[in-house]
């Protein structure tokens, strides 16, 4: 009896575990942006996830982010961190970057953040993407 009583329990708290992600993660969609709009007003999308089409280059100690077209204003990188915890499709795509280094065009998805390593300005943390 006792045992059934968990079960039930257990099964009744994953599904409502599951719907409250669900919940969170439509109700918090990520706000699309470009590039330059980025580069333009950062204090307005740090803290907040947005998705965003951009250059992707690396190397030995380099992560960032650049622009797909020219912005006008000025080309400021931002620092990049993938989230290890990337699931299905990212990770796939993020293991099919070249070793060592590379560009690659894509859609990130992430966190914006104030300041990053070594310097830089902006960082975004990347919990997705996509082609």
């Amino acid at each position: 009896m006792f045992i059934t009583r968990l079960l039930v329990l257990g099964i009744f708290l994953s599904g409502s575990i599951v719907q409250f992600l669900a919940q969170t993660s439509t109700a918090n969609p990520a706000q699309i942006v470009t590039y330059c709009q980025i580069i333009k007003a950062p204090s307005s999308l740090v803290g907040k996830r947005i998705r965003v089409r951009a250059v992707y280059s690396y190397m030995f100690e380099l992560s960032r982010l650049k622009s797909p077209e020219c912005c006008p204003d000025r080309d400021v990188g931002i620092w990049v961190e993938f989230n290890e915890e990337m699931k299905g499709s990212s990770k796939k795509l993020f293991h099919k970057f070249s070793e060592g280094m590379g560009t690659v065009l894509a859609t990130f998805e992430g966190t914006l953040q104030d300041g990053g390593l070594r310097g830089w300005r902006l960082s975004l943390q990347v919990h997705r993407r996509q082609d």
